[in-house]
């Protein structure tokens, strides 16, 4: 019996601590939670991606009392009485969770848009290699059209190429809805959007909430001058990064700025065919210069395998296990990639056919230079070159729509990197806006395809392109 009694005892005693442990790790949990809610999960959610965690849709207050909105209801955007109940899922959110095939006429304008702006960057300044994010772009361009008005609003509304922005609103829902598919339980395509606000400014609480209801936006106020506040924003992109960028944001200390309006790209998959490493083997690469870099290249064989030569290009392309693809352009020998990405259409043109499966089926003999980098580019001249100036003049006033300071652009960043290697490609960037207040087809049976010399590369899915790259030098980091 007294064996007995000891044994329940300890029993007892047992599931006590365990409860006890429980209860402060919940509490340790929310303690240490970010305020703006699981950012850091790994894993893709569907329907996360146009309205995130509802269930954290509040004012939070740090421990240095900065005020951070999160997901802004609709009603009252500032106020704590915000809760899970307040907010409910708009129509443009079901509409895209329940139809997400995006509409021809969005694709032709997107792509009209990726290549205008791909050559812009690529051609503008010829460097060694280079790596864009076009759908960050155009969602940045989107979410600052919505908060513009007079001049400003219709530039961007034809720059951007849309009559009608609630249409915009729900194609971007459906495209962002379409890249963040998962078909199976590896990779991701994940793409997340913020705005960080200056509490010194009063903002329209209306369109604050169209952009955070419209676009799955998560919104933040606080202090520009708290360092807390900065390491947040550093936190925010490294945590939608999977790590790959750790921005530094002290310099808003002194800057003057806004609002700072940042979106995030993080992407890993496997290729469904893994290249054989005993099949990697080195060679030489013609760079820009004509110069020779030994590299180590990846070889495979297929047969059948879909390419697609035009006159003046050679192209391939390797599937990735989303249901993603990473098409390969090799122009052909003594064309210079700029003066082949300056025909107009081209671009656009060959990523069309591909999407569309219009190539041919033969056999297919490739080699891939291994490469890993890194890009930055200052996209202030490439918004312009399409036509959009107002919202960067200090004296036009552009953003009415938001607040009733005549605050300006003062600068449009996008910071990328990539690597391929035997097993998939790896990718992420993030892009930042920063605002101021004022104070052919030919058949073939056969097509060997070395990418030996500077080629172009994208990379896309469900007919979306959201990477694009040139290769100059393999070895250049």
């Amino acid at each position: 019996m007294n064996s007995l009694k000891s044994v329940k005892n300890y029993i007892f005693c047992f599931i006590i601590i365990t409860a006890c442990l429980f209860i402060c790790a919940c509490s340790a949990k929310n303690e240490a939670e970010p305020v703006y809610g699981n950012n850091d999960e790994i894993t893709n959610n569907t329907e996360g991606t146009i309205a995130d965690n509802e269930d954290d849709a509040v004012v939070n207050t740090d421990k240095a009392g900065v005020g951070i909105v999160k997901d802004i209801a609709t009603e009252d955007i500032a106020t704590e009485e915000n809760t899970a109940e307040d907010i409910e899922e708009t129509s443009y959110v079901k509409e895209a969770l329940n139809d997400d095939n995006v509409s021809s006429e969005f694709i032709q304008k997107y792509y009209d848009f990726t290549e205008q702006t791909a050559v812009h960057i690529f051609c503008s300044k010829s460097r060694d290699n280079q790596l864009y994010a076009p759908f960050n772009l155009y969602l940045a361009m989107s979410v600052l059209a919505e908060l513009t008005g007079g001049e400003a609003w219709e530039e961007m509304q034809k720059a951007l190429g849309f009559s009608a922005i609630d249409s915009n609103r729900t194609e971007l829902n459906k495209a962002i809805s379409a890249l963040d598919k998962r078909y199976l339980n590896v990779g991701r395509v994940k793409i997340k959007n913020s705005l960080w606000l200056n509490d010194n400014i009063k903002y329209k609480d209306d369109i604050l909430s169209t952009v955070r209801d419209k676009y799955g936006t998560e919104i933040f106020k606080g202090d520009f001058q708290d360092a807390e506040f900065q390491q947040m924003m550093t936190d925010w992109v490294s945590q939608n990064t999977n790590q790959g960028f750790k921005p530094d944001y002290s310099d808003l200390s002194y800057t003057g700025a806004t609002f700072v309006a940042l979106n995030t790209l993080d992407y890993y998959e496997e290729w469904i065919t893994e290249f054989d490493e005993e099949s990697t083997s080195e060679d030489y690469f013609t760079c820009s210069d004509n110069s020779k870099v030994l590299c180590e290249f990846m070889n495979m064989e297929e047969e059948p395998y879909s390419f697609l030569k035009g006159e003046d290009f050679i192209s391939t392309y390797l599937h990735l296990k989303d249901k993603s693809n990473m098409l390969f352009i090799l122009p052909d020998e003594g064309i210079e990639v700029e003066d082949f990405l300056r025909k107009e259409g081209k671009l656009a043109d060959i990523i069309y056919n591909w999407a569309n499966y219009q190539t041919t089926i033969g056999k297919v003999k490739l080699s891939i230079p291994k490469f890993a980098y890194a890009d930055e580019n200052y996209l202030n001249d490439t918004v312009k070159a399409i036509g959009i100036n107002k919202i960067f003049d200090v004296e036009e006033n552009a953003f009415s729509n938001l607040t009733d300071e005549n605050i300006f652009v003062g600068a449009i960043k996008q910071a990328s990197k990539i690597k391929i290697d035997e097993y998939g490609c790896s990718a992420s960037s993030y892009t930042e806006v920063n605002l101021f207040a004022n104070s052919g087809l030919v058949g073939e049976d056969e097509a060997v395809i070395n990418l030996n010399r500077p080629f172009i590369y994208v990379l896309y899915k469900e007919k979306l392109p959201f990477l694009i790259g040139v290769v100059r030098n393999p070895l250049n980091s």
